[in-house]
């Protein structure tokens, strides 16, 4: 794992989008709206397969469960075996480029890839038809990109396919009716050509905060790759004052000897007080999107109760508004990682493994086309400080094709002090229907100017 961070400074961080829905949010009910007016002009979906009422009858609210314990049994497992410094994933990019690559899958991989995402976890699973969960799947995300795109998160997906690789149409057109993909034909042979290319898209789709995700290299031998790219740039409802800005070596993160830039306010936040952490709201402008802060104790910085579902879903409903002084430090993060072996380990194995991965539904001929993933690539931008956060996340999915092979009052004096001064976790999520943006798990701070 690469990190650009300052010396001196450690952050171990999680973005991620979070799925926590219910009926009565606004974006399910515009998904479910949506998904009905598909169903009631054609009776069947893009890929001409029959479908019914009974998707979002017993099958939507699963799938948004689903995807939100995936998110959480990512975070989970990414901590149980990281070790590093800087530590830094978004859920909701890689849960984008996985969901493209289930479409392509077949028989025992389609399967694994299900498992991975949670999907199983559906109650009426077993007597689900693929295709019909496929659907639900797809028209999910594809409104939860749209309601993103709303609240001005700019997130993009693409394919990129060589040149002579023959691809099913039916997979094409999911990917482009739901996910909104580029289809980009190109010639893998010519690596560093293809490499520029692909940097080039994804870092007009985060604003270049990530430019350089794929090398040639990453593409030698490889036919196809499956991409999305998540940016957006939020400003804090409240903005911290640049004046109240303090250089400090008061603080308690690790393997971090030097001063860390901490802002301070005092303002109206929503806040929690529980028994072993701190938790607090943080709204930006125009948006229902919020940045949330749990600050464990000294004595338990680790809690895994944060990676429950029931911690998120009692959350909003404990925090309450009290007058309060925080300190928050500034800071920024850009790192890269191969999730191959994260995947592996929540049972994909299968789609990495050249002989038995099986994505026939993705090529035109799979007598003749036999493709596996060989690596999935990951990358993180993240920057806040006193008036917002500008964060970035890509994931790659790199494919080879081996042929067939069988405002307050000053003087009012604050209900609390919550000075985070060692580690500490954030969530950036959706005040209104839970969506959580970025997660993270903050172990040292470092910043750029």
């Amino acid at each position: 794992m690469q990190n650009k961070l300052s010396k001196g400074f450690q952050i171990f961080l999680f973005l991620f989008f979070f799925l926590i829905m219910g009926q009565s949010s606004p974006l399910f009910a515009s998904a479910k709206t949506s998904a009905r007016d598909v169903i009631t002009k054609s009776g069947r979906d893009v890929d001409g397969d029959d479908t019914g009422a009974i998707v979002y009858n017993e099958y939507h609210i699963g799938v948004h469960s689903a995807l939100n314990n995936f998110s959480l049994k990512l975070f989970e497992t990414l901590l149980s075996q990281s070790d590093e410094e800087q530590t830094v994933i978004s859920p909701m990019s890689i849960t984008m480029a996985l969901s493209m690559l289930y479409n392509g899958a077949y028989s025992a991989t389609k399967e694994s890839i299900a498992n991975t995402l949670g999907l199983n976890n559906i109650v009426p699973y077993n007597n689900t038809d693929p295709e019909t969960l496929r659907f639900s799947l797809n028209q999910v995300l594809m409104d939860q990109i749209n309601d993103l795109k709303a609240k001005h998160i700019n997130i993009s997906n693409s394919l990129w396919v060589q040149q002579d690789l023959p691809l099913r149409a039916s997979f094409t057109s999911a990917l482009e009716h739901y996910f909104y993909a580029m289809t980009k034909t190109v010639d893998f042979k010519n690596t560093v050509a293809t490499a520029l290319s692909m940097n080039q898209w994804i870092g007009q789709q985060t604003n270049q905060r990530i430019s350089q995700m794929v090398s040639a290299k990453d593409l030698v031998d490889n036919d196809l790759v499956i991409a999305n790219a998540l940016y957006f740039d939020l400003q804090w409802e409240r903005p911290f004052s640049a004046i109240e800005t303090k250089s400090t070596d008061k603080h308690h993160f690790k393997n971090t000897p030097g001063q860390i830039e901490m802002m301070s306010q005092t303002d109206h936040f929503y806040y929690f007080q529980g028994e072993d952490y701190q938790a607090i709201r943080l709204p930006y402008q125009n948006t229902a999107i919020a940045m949330y802060i749990i600050l464990p104790t000294l004595t338990k910085e680790k809690n895994d109760e944060i990676t429950s579902v029931g911690f998120w879903k009692q959350l909003d409903r404990k925090l309450t508004k009290h007058l309060g002084y925080l300190e928050l430090p500034k800071f920024e993060i850009n790192l890269s990682t191969d999730l191959g072996g994260l995947l592996r380990k929540m049972e994909m194995g299968i789609a990495f493994d050249k002989h038995f991965a099986d994505f026939s539904k993705m090529v035109e001929n799979p007598m003749l086309h036999k493709l596996y993933v060989s690596k999935v690539l990951h990358n993180i931008f993240m920057k806040n400080d006193e008036e917002g956060t500008v964060a970035a996340a890509a994931t790659t999915i790199i494919m080879d094709d081996i042929g067939y092979h069988f405002p307050i009052e000053d003087r009012a004096k604050p209900d609390f002090k919550m000075i985070i001064d060692h580690p500490f976790y954030v969530m950036i999520r959706d005040i209104n229907n839970g969506t959580t943006l970025f997660s993270a798990y903050i172990k040292k701070i470092g910043y750029h100017q």
